[in-house]
């Protein structure tokens, strides 16, 4: 669990005890203080009250709403709510829809006995409830969260009494309601990990699973493959076919894992599926994986791929040069010689792992920065191009704001690609930035009058030469167009600096799950990430520097002509 949500967390349980609230039970210690990388227990065992005798059908729908926080046993709890029958036909597994609490509403109709054909005294009785919630995300079967921008729906829930008189649910939605401070008691993000198209990089796809069924719904994610989205853009060492079998034991933090379907592998396939594994499952209490097929156990080296980290320093240009930040001055690039950045730069996005860069100039020409050469070649020279990107293949993406569809990207070898009907529904873009590991192009562009953040797959050949771009997946909508800066904040976050009239909002947002703002100092313009999301850093217009403490920010220094973004290691094309 992340510190914000344990934050939540120890939050939610103060105003449940201090509102007095009736029928769960709580249990367990809060753990502060953890080590940098140890895993957290569940902070929390909620216990809900079974439904109580001569309860009217609001309150069984309450108690049943109530027990959705109890996810032990298939959501038993929940099932006690509900009449014999339909416990057996409804399936919680099916989706979860977040909403606030303070802003559901109940509509109860009068009850409606059930005609009988002889004059029974206590005839069976039919009512539905209804309630309307304010939902503000999703998260559907397979672990994707979705922000939902306040939409109403209405959700009905039929009940009928029983042979023994009570009320119970009869029909209702399949999937679970809950307000979004128990979801953050009873859901937590995982990374479930995949490979780009050439084996060298591990790509995150975030999934929202119920803590105790954490570790089967990981592996049964993988076995299912990526998200819709990135379909394509990623590759998998699970073999088509394969399936997990239902039981999966941990004894001493190592959980034994069989895969049937999985008999045929060689080593390299399955020293790819342990890592694969192993990375999926570092968010919980696994530390190691036994691998089995039906028939063998699969052992093999662990795979090893190439890091996304990027340094934690802020990347700048002063007055004196180019280099790292320090409180001391300037710590200089070793492999970019001093001229390479001699002309007026407006933005610049380096790897100083590969030695190259590309940057902006002021008067809008793209120009790739040849390490330690001072000879730097113009790429792009087409008018109202926007800050360009650079991918870990050498390859350099441009574009002009007011035609998305001209997208261009430039191999290191000099030939230049554009993909025909990319991003088709925008009609401006004005910030873009590649993925450390060049499968996810982040923009922010206009569909219609719209501001919307964007991200699309990047599909490659197993070279990792760019085909083309997959369906973009909408991140959020933008009330304000106004937009300063995009950048990656790490490998699953993208942080944005949107303008206001007196001040400044950073915004954090996951790919998948819910963002965090922060509010800065007035004319912020650019921000950058590094390899820890609680290392950011960000530019005024008058040259001011800025650090991340938390959710407020600390003046760093003075002087910064320009703020660079960072990109990872380059592998040979």
């Amino acid at each position: 669990m992340t510190a914000r949500l344990r934050a939540v967390a120890i939050l939610t349980a103060a105003l449940l005890a201090l509102t007095g609230c009736t029928g769960f039970q709580k249990s367990g210690e809060v753990t502060v203080g953890l080590e940098v990388g140890e895993i957290p227990p569940v902070p929390f065992s909620f216990t809900p009250s079974g439904p109580q005798a001569g309860a009217e059908p609001r309150e069984i729908v309450q108690g049943f709403l109530a027990a959705a926080i109890a996810p032990d046993g298939g959501w038993s709890a929940a099932k006690e709510f509900l009449s014999d029958e339909f416990a057996n036909d409804w399936d919680p597994s099916a989706g979860t829809v977040v909403d606030t609490a303070s802003r559901r509403t109940v509509i109860e109709p009068e009850v409606v006995p059930t005609p009988t054909a002889s004059a029974v005294p206590e005839a069976a009785s039919l009512t539905t409830v209804s309630l309307t919630v304010t939902t503000i995300a999703t998260v559907d079967a397979s672990g994707v969260y979705r922000v939902s921008e306040s939409s109403e729906m209405q959700m009905d829930f039929e009940l009928q009494t029983q042979p023994d008189g009570q009320w119970r649910i009869t029909s209702a939605p399949d999937g679970v309601l809950l307000d979004r401070f128990s979801f953050e008691n009873v859901f937590d993000d995982y990374d479930l990990a995949f490979y780009d198209p050439t084996w060298t990089f591990l790509v995150p796809d975030t999934r929202w699973y119920p803590h105790v069924t954490a570790v089967r719904d990981i592996v049964n994610g993988l076995v299912e493959g990526p998200a819709p989205w990135l379909a394509g853009a990623v590759s998998t060492a699970v073999p088509e076919g394969a399936r997990a079998l239902a039981s999966i034991p941990i004894d001493n933090n190592v959980a034994s894992i069989t895969l049937a379907g999985t008999d045929s592998l060689e080593a390299d396939a399955i020293g790819r599926l342990k890592l694969q594994l192993t990375r999926s499952l570092s968010g919980t209490a696994v530390r190691e994986v036994v691998l089995s097929s039906s028939t063998r156990e699969l052992t093999a080296p662990i795979a090893t791929v190439t890091p996304t980290t990027v340094p934690t320093r802020a990347l700048v240009g002063t007055e004196a040069g180019f280099g790292y930040f320090t409180s001391g001055g300037l710590d200089p690039l070793d492999d970019l010689d001093e001229a390479a950045l001699g002309f007026p730069v407006v933005a610049w996005e380096m790897s100083e792992a590969a030695g190259h860069g590309v940057a902006l100039s002021r008067s809008g020409e793209v120009v790739r920065l040849n390490g330690d050469s001072p000879e730097n070649v113009t790429i792009d020279v087409r008018p109202g191009l926007i800050e360009p990107t650079l991918g870990p293949f050498g390859d350099i993406w441009t574009v002009p704001a007011d035609t998305p569809g001209a997208l261009t990207i430039t191999m290191q070898g000099g030939e230049a690609t554009q993909l025909p009907g990319t991003m088709a529904e925008l009609t401006k873009i004005s910030h873009m930035q590649l993925s450390r590991d060049g499968t996810r192009l982040a923009v922010v562009g206009l569909a219609g009058s719209q501001a919307e953040v964007i991200v699309y797959s990047v599909l490659r050949g197993a070279d990792g030469t760019v085909l083309s771009l997959g369906k973009g997946n909408r991140i959020r909508d933008l009330r304000s167009a106004d937009v300063k800066s995009l950048s990656w904040v790490d490998d699953t976050s993208i942080g944005l600096v949107v303008a206001n009239e007196t001040d400044s909002t950073v915004i954090v947002q996951p790919l998948s799950g819910p963002a965090v703002s922060s509010r800065a100092v007035a004319d912020v313009v650019d921000i950058a990430g590094s390899s820890d999301p609680g290392a950011i850093w960000i530019r005024t217009s008058d040259g001011k520097l800025y650090s991340s403490r938390g959710t407020t920010w600390a003046l760093a220094g003075s002087g910064i002509l320009v703020l660079a973004r960072q990109q990872g290691a380059a592998v040979a094309h």
